[in-house]
């Protein structure tokens, strides 16, 4: 048996797979420091990702003390999934290290209450330009048990996107486990290479599984697309207003006389 203990260093510094013992424990850092290597799908603590290229997840991953990037390290998922503890952190997140979602696989972070946290999502799947997306997540309110969300990117137009003047060549995929009645605040960040047409005239779209929902705006000084009072998640994108119907608040009906009377609000 192996074990790491607490202030232990691992440095895998060679493209290829290690094998562990059958009996391993980790409660120290693991570095992957060479470039283009594969990252064992095991419990972290502390999981280093550094020196230029991707890191492919061999199987799901698990962090609970800090994953840090480096040199300008991506980690790739493919159909894994890369999830944070409740009380894990991220550091050096940036336009050249991130989570690249290339295949079924999302990046979670477990929530045990409310709080804010930055996805750090990006790609380079469609350009040679690394394009670095996060999506931030706050949770204000709601009910936690066992609970993650999840974040996943998509580096195209979305393909029920009827938008068709202006518009973003990519969407975010947002779920969640264990969260119930909650009230979340997002912001979604793109880039310049995504946008056709005017980026002005963006509106931040929910699609609910029947029809794209208007629930936010662009600001298009920092290229972001925020919604303040979520209650679900799914996919969001940007679009054009017109091509993304408005969401309605609430409906009453009432008689007055022999008539009826509709009073509806829309957001």
């Amino acid at each position: 048996s192996v074990v790491v203990n607490s202030g232990g260093f691992v440095n895998v510094t060679a493209v290829g797979t290690i094998t562990l013992p059958t009996t391993f424990t980790n409660n120290g850092t693991f570095r992957y420091s060479y470039q283009n290597q594969n990252v064992l799908g095991i419990t972290y603590n502390d999981l280093w990702l550094e020196d230029i290229g991707t890191k492919s997840l061999l199987g799901n991953v698990i962090v609970n003390g800090t994953l840090l990037f480096a040199e300008s390290a991506i980690a790739e998922l493919g159909n894994f999934n890369l999830t944070l503890g409740a009380s894990a952190t991220i550091s050096g997140a940036s336009a050249s290290n991130f989570v690249m979602t290339s295949g079924t696989g999302g990046l979670r972070k477990n929530f045990t209450a409310n709080g804010s946290f930055t996805f750090p999502v990006g790609d380079t799947l469609l350009t040679s330009v690394r394009e670095y997306s996060p999506a931030t997540l706050n949770l204000t309110s709601g009910t936690y048990s066992s609970a993650y969300a999840s974040v996943k990117l998509t580096n195209t137009k979305h393909s029920l996107n009827t938008s068709s003047t202006d518009y973003l060549k990519r969407y975010w995929t947002v779920s969640q486990s264990g969260i119930s009645g909650f009230t979340c605040n997002a912001d979604f960040v793109y880039v310049d290479e995504d946008i056709v047409g005017t980026e002005t005239n963006l509106t931040l779209g929910q699609y609910n599984g029947v029809q794209w929902n208007v629930v936010g705006t662009v600001n298009a000084g920092t290229n972001t697309l925020s919604a303040t009072g979520l209650s679900s998640f799914s996919d969001f994108t940007g679009g054009e207003a017109a091509a993304l119907p408005v969401q309605l608040a609430s409906f009453v009906g009432s008689y007055v006389g022999n008539s009826a009377k509709l009073e509806w609000q829309t957001i």
